[in-house]
């Protein structure tokens, strides 16, 4: 930082400095700190590195000479308060947040601007009120790493808003963590069988829950377990070992596997073979000879050759 001025002197090491939070009160708040200053112009400017800090309209205290050894009655210190010139720390800026659970837990926030301690910081996701204040924030790495515990809670695009000394940041980046089927019974079902899907991270209510088979819905979701267990009825479709995917408010899980009951001819070797059905009924078409005395009989052949007539 740069401070312009009068009567600072040749000698920066003589330059003391303190840093004010409330401009409002003389005196109030001043903060010593070490730091490396440098006279860039003989009496009338130097710089020095700010501390790790927060908030804005902070004063800048300079005390000549500094130093131990030297009486307060040979100290001259500059004025502060509301008249006298300030400057701000960078408000917190937030590039990364990690998900959390659908049960709510633990959330590492990635930025800048977040100061030294969470002390004047709050965190909100998912809204602005009580039951949405991300608790237990703390600051773990300086100024860019800090955690908090969020609420249960679905879907993605959730906003937040992070308030640092009364700097705000906001914005819809936050998100749960998908879905994770663990296992579906049974794995194969005709259209109104009831299928039970157990895993992770599915939420609280059921309506927050579309269970997609291909490109069909489940119809009728039951929650027997919050976040982890319910049950569905297999919609009209067909298929073979189709994806079978949770979306819980707009967050979509990796895809397990379901087919659809279909009766119908499973002999790839049959005339009318079907490769979407899954349960073999006594439709498959066998041509060939059917005269058991004849030569060319086919035992296995149920629609006689001769028959067929072009």
């Amino acid at each position: 930082m740069t401070v312009t001025g009068a009567h600072f002197g040749t000698n920066s090491s003589l330059i003391g400095l303190s840093l004010m939070r409330d401009m409002s009160t003389a005196g109030s708040d001043l903060i010593n700190f070490p730091t490396q200053v440098q006279i860039t112009e003989p009496h009338t400017k130097f710089t020095f590195t700010a501390p790790v800090g927060t908030g804005k309209d902070r004063g800048v205290q300079v005390i000549l000479p500094s130093g131990d050894s030297v009486a307060n009655e040979h100290k001259s210190k500059s004025e502060v308060g509301l008249d006298e010139p300030s400057f701000s720390y960078f408000p917190p800026a937030i590039s990364a947040m990690s998900k959390a659970p659908t049960t709510g837990g633990a959330v590492t926030i990635t930025g800048t601007g977040f100061g030294f301690t969470a002390s004047r910081s709050t965190m909100h996701i998912g809204g602005t009120n009580t039951s949405s204040l991300c608790s237990n924030l703390q600051v773990v790495s300086s100024d860019t790493v800090m955690t908090c515990s969020v609420e249960a809670g679905v879907g993605g695009a959730v906003p937040w808003l992070l308030n640092v000394d009364g700097q705000v940041a906001s914005g819809s980046s936050f998100s749960y963590q998908p879905a994770q089927i663990n296992t579906i019974m049974p794995t194969q079902g005709a259209k109104g069988a009831v299928i039970t899907i157990s895993g992770t991270n599915f939420g609280s209510r059921a309506e927050d829950v579309t269970i997609l088979i291909g490109q069909y819905a489940c119809t009728d979701t039951v929650m027997l377990v919050p976040h982890s267990k319910l049950t569905c009825r297999v919609p009209e479709g067909e298929g073979i070992n189709v994806d079978l995917k949770a979306n819980v408010s707009g967050v979509v899980s990796p895809a397990s596997k379901f087919s659809f009951t279909l009766f119908g001819c499973t002999d790839d070797s049959a005339e009318n073979y079907n490769p979407l059905a899954t349960v073999l009924d006594s439709s498959c078409i066998f041509l060939g000879c059917t005269n058991s005395r004849s030569v060319n009989f086919n035992a296995k052949a149920n629609k006689d050759l001769s028959l067929i007539h072009i």
